[in-house]
């Protein structure tokens, strides 16, 4: 697949050369394998501060435009410190990731998601493939135009998605599976996030935190303000076999259509 107009398209083969060529204007092409982060810890790269968090170092990529990283067949980024991302993106535009699967090699708890995106817009992930966090696949803060197609979120310990200050956030033909702690998917201070087409099978939680949407409700935030959320919708999805305890801690903020609920623990909305 190709990147963005105008960039340059660069075939690569080793975690070496996956962290020397992150940078603008660029498609890396990444050949299949395993491509292990933590073999390349603290690798210089001036788009890349390895922050250790707790067990070891994980990345933070800032100020990068216009890049794409593309897999090819089974394509692998894993990090393996359980407390830390497996990537971070902060303050970047048009950010694309096609074909990839990206993990932690054994999960932990309490940090460590799969991808974080802070102060980002126009990112773009398609046929991705995000498991074994020690939190939660997907985090968004203070992000515009972020969209998930055709992907999977998958046995991380803590929850789905946590979408904070973000706007026009959309996840579209994505399965959420298999995944349990706490509230599973959050929302706070948002425009316009939108659930279309979407599985969620095989979830779980308990009494403490127990929803599957939680909006609104500054859990972690630091008792920092918020606003309002708007214009959240779940549009012809599939709910099944979830272990949850309730499906919002307040319904009358998510718009539900079309969708379509089996074997679940939860009371289905609207009855």
């Amino acid at each position: 697949m190709g990147g963005f107009t105008g960039v340059f398209a660069i075939k690569i083969s080793s975690v070496a050369e996956l962290i020397e060529q992150i940078g603008s204007n660029k498609t890396l092409e990444l050949e299949p394998g395993l491509y292990n982060l933590t073999k390349v810890a603290e690798a210089y790269n001036p788009h890349i501060e390895w922050v250790n968090n707790h067990d070891g170092y994980e990345p933070i990529i800032s100020n990068v435009n216009n890049l794409s990283i593309v897999g090819a067949g089974n394509t692998q980024i894993v990090i393996e410190p359980r407390y830390a991302w497996v990537m971070n993106f902060v303050n970047c535009n048009n950010i694309r990731f096609s074909n990839l699967i990206l993990g932690h090699t054994e999960a932990g708890y309490c940090m460590g998601g799969v991808l974080n995106f802070e102060s980002c817009s126009n990112v773009t992930l398609e046929k991705c493939y995000l498991y074994g966090s020690g939190t939660v696949g997907l985090m968004a803060d203070k992000c515009n135009n972020l969209s998930l197609v055709d992907s999977e979120i998958y046995e991380c310990t803590y929850g789905l998605a946590y979408l904070y200050n973000s706007n026009n956030i959309r996840f579209e033909k994505t399965t959420f599976r298999n995944t349990g702690g706490f509230d599973l998917v959050e929302i706070m201070s948002c425009n316009s996030v939108t659930f279309k087409s979407c599985r969620f099978t095989d979830n779980f939680n308990g009494e403490f935190l127990p929803h599957f949407f939680t909006i609104d409700a500054n859990l972690w935030n630091n008792n920092g303000s918020v606003t309002s959320s708007s214009a959240i919708q779940v549009e012809k999805c599939m709910f099944m076999n979830n272990k949850v305890q309730k499906f919002a801690n307040d319904e009358s903020k998510i718009s539900l259509k079309g969708n379509k609920f089996k074997n679940n623990t939860f009371s289905t909305p609207g009855k």
